[in-house]
């Protein structure tokens, strides 16, 4: 199941506004007990509690060029697809209550693939996944439960997309 949120108050991760750099997301993190578990060029990642759910996994993936933060991903760890639809549940109930505007995102994304493709849609994961979307402003944050998929783990995910974009630079080597 896929849900994107976007909604008049901005949002937050975890208390923290992530239009913001990574070293600023990083500091406030660690204020609040979260260190990096692994990093990686544009990428670190944790283990938090998001929404009331422990053992959750966080992939924060940032602009090299400019230290912006792009996207910040949280996995909730898969229990059972019953305990999974559970929790999505639960989590579009509390996005749909603080930012409202709730739409179908799995409607929209098929009608997406099928005007760029222009003829019948094909399997894809949107077939086998759920969303809504809520106005939030930005970021935009969607939640997605993915179940008997091909290309995902069962379970629920969590997405926020800042206003940042990636600049296209490329880091050259030294070595090169």
């Amino acid at each position: 199941m896929t849900s994107i949120c976007f909604a008049q108050a901005p949002a937050s991760v975890l208390g923290i506004n992530p239009n913001t750099t990574m070293k600023k997301f990083n500091l406030e993190l660690s204020k609040k007990g979260y260190k990096p578990t692994q990093t990686a060029d544009g990428l670190y990642e944790y283990t938090v509690k998001y929404a009331g759910y422990s053992n959750c996994a966080m992939e924060v993936k940032y602009n090299v060029g400019n230290d912006s933060v792009l996207r910040i991903i949280i996995e909730i760890p898969h229990e059972s697809i019953t305990k999974d639809k559970s929790i999505f549940e639960n989590l579009t109930k509390q996005f749909k209550e603080k930012y409202g505007n709730e739409s179908d995102l799995g409607e929209d994304l098929l009608k997406i693939r099928e005007e760029y493709e222009g003829r019948h849609i094909r399997r894809t994961r949107y077939e086998r996944s759920y969303g809504k979307y809520y106005r939030t402003g930005n970021p935009t944050c969607c939640v997605k439960w993915y179940f008997n998929d091909e290309e995902y783990e069962d379970g629920v995910e969590v997405r926020y997309y800042t206003n940042a974009r990636s600049d296209g630079k490329v880091s050259v080597n030294s070595d090169i």
